[in-house]
């Protein structure tokens, strides 16, 4: 795989893409999509201009555009059932790429709506694309969520801000206690479509090249100091030596991770951190490696290690 940086200037994001004409689809193709933070309208514009989803019409995608931007009182019944009927008629191709990968902040987060995100994730399940989400401390926020006593919010996010912060959890919750869509539907799409399908870490191999070029990502600006600690962490051998060896080594990590209570370690992470007094710091330690691999926010760590080989 050759690995390569699109670079774009500007993009309208309520003007539907034409796919990207230099890049072809091929099942050799891994995509990333940085941060979403929450909005739909990126990832679906994403999707399109990556040859992933295609839709009937350049119409269909200003009638979502639409959907988008309402507010969340303003949302109807009759708006989730259009929104299911564009999405039932857009058509994803599963070869278009071997790998779309997702570097975290997909839900509970700045944007709009969760429930629209999650329905287009059921839609790539679906229709067996091959995708993958990292873990970030806002998809934790989402996972560890609990019922709230106040309203208009059902949820209360878990460790962050409860306002812009996690906008479109909010909404999420909304439709629910306003009967527009159920509880038993979101959790069936994040039992199946999104838990599943999570990852700490992830990589990527340039093989077009003498030596290959390992390309490694995560949420959080971490290294092969964290990779170590989370080794630790879950039982997994840790070995560095050679780039297959580390690939290795970061499978077996992400295996044992979902098998394992991972929410209910992130939080025990979390509330250790607090109770030492290191929970705001820049650099997350490595005592809490999840913890660190979802949230340490510091460019600038010292310990930070990077792969090299020769």
């Amino acid at each position: 795989m050759h690995s390569r940086i699109f670079k774009i200037p500007s993009i309208d994001l309520e003007v539907p893409p034409e796919p990207c004409a230099e890049f072809k689809p091929s099942p050799l193709n891994q995509v990333t999509i940085g941060d979403l933070h929450g909005n739909t309208l990126k990832f679906i514009h994403f999707l399109i201009f990556n040859h992933i989803m295609t839709m009937r019409t350049r119409s269909t995608y200003a009638r979502f555009v639409k959907l988008y931007k309402k507010k969340p009182e303003e949302i109807t019944q009759e708006d989730v059932a259009e929104l299911k009927l564009i999405l039932d008629n857009a058509d994803i191709n599963p070869h278009a790429v071997g790998l779309e990968r997702n570097l975290g902040d997909k839900i509970a987060d700045r944007g709009q709506d969760d429930y629209k995100t999650l329905k287009i994730l059921e839609k790539m399940g679906q229709a067996k694309l091959p995708y993958e989400i990292l873990f970030s401390n806002h998809d934790a926020a989402f996972l560890a969520r609990r019922k709230s006593r106040h309203t208009p919010y059902l949820y209360k996010p878990f460790a962050l801000d409860d306002g812009a912060q996690c906008n479109s959890l909010h909404t999420l919750g909304m439709l629910i206690l306003k009967g527009i869509i159920t509880e038993e539907e979101v959790e069936h799409i994040i039992e199946h479509y999104y838990k599943p399908y999570l990852k700490i870490t992830s990589y990527s191999i340039d093989d077009t090249v003498v030596p290959p070029i390992l390309t490694f990502y995560s949420h959080a600006p971490i290294g092969l100091e964290t990779v170590e600690a989370l080794a630790n962490k879950y039982s997994v051998s840790y070995n560095d030596k050679t780039i297959r060896a580390l690939c290795n080594t970061i499978d077996e990590i992400n295996r044992a991770f979902r098998k394992s209570d991972f929410i209910e370690d992130y939080k025990a992470e979390v509330a250790a951190a607090k109770s030492a007094g290191t929970y705001s710091d820049d650099v997350t330690s490595l005592d809490y490696p999840l913890f660190r691999a979802a949230w340490t926010r510091s460019k600038n760590d010292k310990g930070l290690k990077v792969p090299s080989y020769q």
